[in-house]
């Protein structure tokens, strides 16, 4: 696991920012915080435009 953090984020091991291996979840977890920001913007939109189209629907077919 340690191993495959290290390819993920090399810059860190360069900078020797993280020598112990206790900082790694730390790492993780944001990153796991930032991809789920990123999907939750993407599915907020997608429901916007999903309502918006449905709403457009509703109102041609009323019409």
């Amino acid at each position: 696991m340690y191993e495959q953090m290290l390819q993920l984020y090399p810059d860190e091991r360069r900078q020797k920012k993280f020598p112990s291996s206790q900082a790694w979840p730390l790492l993780i977890l944001i990153d796991l915080y930032q991809k789920l920001r990123v999907a939750q913007s993407i599915y907020i939109s997608l429901a916007h435009t999903a309502y918006i189209s449905g709403i457009r629907a509703i109102a041609l077919c009323c019409h």
